[in-house]
């Protein structure tokens, strides 16, 4: 397998088709229902890009966000955040895309981001 992605969302259809999309793209996957869970399960990971949902319960996919990107070890790891709801207004995502969408699209934005960080 190549590069590892990392999803972040807690509706289980939507998880569930990205981690199998990604893996059919040939990526690894870790799959996480939310951004808490994903916090205990980084110290053992390394992903090569995260993709969040905006809208998580408990804490939100922007918030999230933040600090991924303000820690040393994760700081250059691309973000995409997602919501159905329009883009926030601040976020620290390297890219935001609106559902619904191809998930094919999504491939090619962490493509894109993965081959230039």
């Amino acid at each position: 397998m190549g590069n590892t992605v990392l999803v972040v969302e807690d509706n289980p259809s939507l998880l569930n088709m990205l981690g199998l999309t990604f893996r059919s793209s040939g990526y690894s996957t870790v799959l996480c229902p939310n951004a808490e869970a994903v916090l205990n399960r980084l110290a053992g990971q390394s992903p090569d890009a995260i993709i969040c949902d905006v809208n998580l319960p408990g804490m939100a996919g922007t918030q999230f966000t933040d600090l991924v990107k303000l820690s040393r070890r994760f700081a250059d790891t691309p973000v995409v955040l997602m919501s159905g709801y329009g883009e926030p207004k601040r976020h620290s995502a390297d890219a935001f895309v609106s559902k619904p969408f191809d998930p094919m699209e999504m491939v090619g934005v962490v493509d894109e981001l993965v081959s230039t960080h």
